[in-house]
């Protein structure tokens, strides 16, 4: 069974959560952001 690798990334819509959420889904994370509204979400996808 292969292993599911999953980052949960806070501050995700900031300059550097943003650079560590890109890092992570690069080296094949599964991610999940968390911001503080929708707005900074949808600049962030």
């Amino acid at each position: 069974m292969q292993e599911r690798r999953v980052a949960l990334v806070t501050g995700s819509t900031d300059s550097l959560g943003t650079a560590i959420s890109d890092e992570l889904a690069a080296a094949g994370f599964d991610v999940a952001l968390h911001c503080r509204g929708a707005k900074g979400l949808d600049k962030a996808q």
